[in-house]
Order: C-alpha cells, then structure tokens, then sequence
C-alpha cells in the first residue's frame, strides 16, 4: 500500500510540473508519465478541473507518449459533470484522430449542447477522427449553419476531412466563403482542396475571392495557389491573373503570385518570366519560390538571380536563390562562379543548397570544384567535395586533387573528400577516413553519409581486398583498443548482414 501511495505521490509530482513554467521541466514530465503509461491515466484526467483550455501541449503530449490505451479513460471523461473536464477531455482525444473513433456518440452528442464551446470542440474532433467519423456528416452539415462562428468554422474543417460528394462539397464551400463571421471564410480556403473534389467546379468563386480587398495576404496567396492547382482547366482565371500580374499598382506579392498561377495554366500566357525577373528585387524570395517552381525554364531569369546572389547579404535570399539556381539545373552555368563563392558562406543551409545547385549544373562545374579544393576557407573545401560526391562517377576526374584532400589540415574536410572518393571511384583508399568520421562523429546523418559511401565501396567488387583494407584500417586508427575492437564488431557485423 506505501509503494501504491509513493508512487501516486510521484504522479501527482509530475502532473504538477506539467503545469510549471519551465519547458525542459514540463517536457520530462511528460516523458515521465509516459513511461508510467495507463497507470498515470486517471490522476491526468483528475487534473482537467484546473488545466487552461490555451496551453495544453504537455497534456497532449503525455497522453500521445502513453497511447492509445487512454482512450476509453477520455471517453468516459466525456461524460464528467465538470465543464473543463469535458473540454480537455474533447481536446486531447482529438490527437488521437482516427484511434478516437470510440468518442464519436459522445462527441455527436456535444454537438448538441447548449455549449457552443462545447460545439465547436466537438466538431474538430470529429475532423480530427476523419473518415471514421462518417455518420456524423448529417449533424456537421447542420452545424455548418450553426449561429456560432467558431462551431461553423469547424464544421466545414470536419467535413473537409471526412469527406462529401463534389456537388456538397461545392455548397458548403459556396456558403462558407461569403461567411465573414470569425474565422469561417478562411477555413473554407484552406480547406477547399479536401472540401471540393474537384476545384474547377468552384473556380468562378475562386477568381471573385481574387478582387476581395478585405481578404489577407495569406488566404489570398492561398486563393492563388488553390487556382494553379486547376492547371489547364483553369484557363477562364487567365485574364483576370494576366490583369493583376501586369498592374504595377499591386503589391509584388499579389503580382508574383498571379505569375505563378498563369505559368502552371498556360506558359505563353504573358511575359511571365520577364514580370518575374522584374518583381525579383523588390521580393527575393517569394519570387525565387516562384521560379524555383518553374525550374529550367526559367532560364532567362539566371542573370538577374546571379546579381541578387553577389549583392544581397541576407542569408535566406541567398538561400532561396541559390535553390533557385538548383532548380534550374545545367542552363543555370553563368551562375557557377557565384555559386562556387556560396560554398564557403557562413550558412551551412546556403552552402549546401550552392553544393547541391553546382551537381545540378553537371559537367562544367567540376573544374571549378576541383579549383575549390584548394580554397583557403575551409568551408568552400569541404562543400566542394560534397559538391563532386554528389556528382558521383562523372567527377572522376577529381580524384588526384580529392586524395590530396585526405591530408587536408581540417578534419571536415578530410571527411568530404573520403566520402567524395568514395562515392565517385569506389576506392578503399577513402576507408581509414570513413572509419575515423564513424568513431569520432556523434551526428547521426554524417554517419549514414559514411555506411552509404561503405555500401560503394564494399559494393564493387574489383576493388579486391577491400576486407583486408577495412580491417588494416581499424587496426591503424589512433583509437583506444576497447573502441578499435567496438567498431571491429560493429562494422563486421554489418557487413555479415549486408554483403556476405
């Protein structure tokens, strides 16, 4: 009985530092109790009485960690005398989606309450439970009308989710988007792509909500998105998007926005790309997002990227244009110089995408690459040889200055270039390298980096003695003994399992 009571002592200890201000507190609580499991589960539910309705995450996430073997303790939470109980209880089982099926008598009957809290709670956790919750579409639709806002607003949620025929997707659809009571309207964009099977049926509301001035920027970009998705059959959108992609009185945003929308309609639709290149100063990453989308085409913009890549110092334009430059691939080759300058930028995100974007661009970027080796930045070395290791085979002539890289004074760069080696030659000669990054790296994706270049090497089998080069390898790695025999154990095991 005193173990029963210590330990329900500790539950209510950590049900308590759910409610601290301390995140790493709170978030070892959570852990805690999820460990404890079902145990834990009533003291939780005892603690809905005092919870606030605003900041439930550690709720949620010590019932996500315990399971879904709380869902019958929630369930039957519904049914508590106490509002907030019933609140959290609605709240909570709706991350359990569609393992919260079992709530769906309890959370129709919520739809009839009195509560409109209590309403629009359990029309989210209906569209939470989704298609399970299918016999709940006759009271959805009813409370799609309801004379709450917010009981509304969830409703066309919970019936995006669950799924209705085109023809009542289009009526709901039709309704809630001249609804402007809370958040109703933007909820019906934003959900209009699973509310509507197919868009086009909805297209003439689509182009309306173009010239609604009070709409915000975000649901109108999402407007814009919505009528790109329509493709071709959306080509009853084109003068109107031709029109607000040309008026320099608009806003950039609407303008490259419009730009995007024509692009995936119809191509030759307009001057396109030259409104982009133009707009690109003025919004460099939305309009980059823009292009990257269009991708090789886009070609004409490359100069224009180039300029904005050498002269703004803001890391995510340079990051937006150099993924930009990616996209466009091999007709991006003006671009090479600035790009090999984007190698050793203080950003490892613009470094990497400038790594990805010269693979992109192929064969003429590989001398410049090889020349990037010997930069004095150690940064640019070590993208340059992830640059060539992406390439792959076709960088073969790379090796020499890449095995030159193997005695590089920075560790992170000896690394790339074993990778690099191995990767585009298949050579053993990259393996001592390999094994040390495995030993002395903590980071769990340089780590697949290193088995997957292993899995080249080991993989082509006229590099006989690769067995014996692997084992020479380990025995000469300046590690303790106890480690070196580690790694012999893990690394054969592997390679039992893989390749023998």
């Amino acid at each position: 009985m005193g173990k029963l009571l210590a330990s329900m002592d500790h539950i209510e200890a950590l049900i308590e530092k759910l409610r601290s201000g301390d995140d790493k507190a709170k978030q070892a609580a959570a852990e805690a109790l999820g460990a404890i499991g079902v145990k834990a589960v009533p003291a939780l539910i005892a603690s809905f009485r005092e919870a606030e309705l605003e900041s439930l995450y550690e709720f949620e996430d010590a019932f996500e960690k315990i399971g879904r073997v709380a869902v019958p303790f929630l369930v039957r939470a519904l049914e508590s005398s106490d509002r907030n109980t019933r609140l959290v209880a609605t709240i909570v089982l709706s991350e359990f989606e569609g393992a919260a099926a079992p709530a769906v008598p309890a959370f129709l009957a919520g739809l009839a309450n009195a509560d409109a809290e209590t309403r629009a709670l359990c029309a989210q956790g209906l569209g939470r439970i989704g298609p399970k919750a299918r016999r709940a579409l006759p009271s959805l639709l009813k409370a799609a009308d309801d004379q709450e806002a917010d009981v509304r607003s969830n409703a066309v949620f919970a019936l995006s989710r669950i799924g209705l025929s085109n023809d009542q997707g289009k009526a709901i659809f039709a309704k809630a988007i001249v609804d402007l009571g809370g958040n109703v309207r933007g909820q019906a964009i934003l959900c209009a792509a699973e509310l509507v099977t197919e868009l086009a049926a909805v297209l003439p509301q689509l182009i309306a909500l173009l010239d609604d001035v009070s709409l915000e920027a975000w649901r109108q970009s999402m407007v814009f998105e919505l009528i790109a998705q329509i493709g071709p059959k959306a080509k009853e959108a084109i003068p109107k998007l031709l029109s607000l992609m040309q008026d320099k009185a608009q806003q950039s945003r609407v303008r490259f926005h419009a730009a995007g929308a024509l692009w995936k309609i119809d191509s030759s639709s307009g001057p396109i790309i030259e409104t982009l290149v133009e707009l690109l100063p003025s919004n460099p990453e939305g309009v980059s997002n823009v292009l990257y989308e269009i991708g090789p085409a886009a070609a004409r913009a490359v100069p224009a990227l180039v300029k904005l890549l050498n002269e703004d110092d803001d890391y995510d334009t340079k990051w937006a244009v150099v993924c930009t430059l990616g996209a466009i691939g091999r007709a991006a080759e003006p671009a090479i110089p600035a790009l090999i300058q984007a190698l050793g930028h203080a950003s490892g995100r613009v470094a990497s995408c400038a790594a990805k974007a010269l693979q992109e661009i192929g064969n003429a970027a590989i001398s410049p690459l090889i020349e990037a080796l010997r930069d004095p930045n150690p940064a640019a070395r070590e993208y340059a040889a992830d640059a060539l290791a992406l390439m792959g085979p076709q960088a073969g002539v790379a090796v020499p200055a890449l095995e030159q890289g193997l005695e590089d004074r920075a560790r992170r760069v000896r690394f790339w270039c074993a990778v690099a080696i191995g990767s585009i030659a298949k050579s053993p000669k990259a393996i001592p390298t390999l094994l040390e990054a495995l030993v002395k790296s903590e980071d769990a994706s340089l780590a697949a980096r290193v088995w997957e270049t292993l899995d080249k090497v080991v993989e082509h089998r006229e590099n006989g003695g690769w067995k014996l080069s692997l084992l020479r390898a380990m025995r000469t790695l300046p590690l303790p003994q106890t480690t070196k025999q580690k790694l012999t154990f893990r690394t054969c095991a592997k390679l039992a399992r893989e390749y023998v």
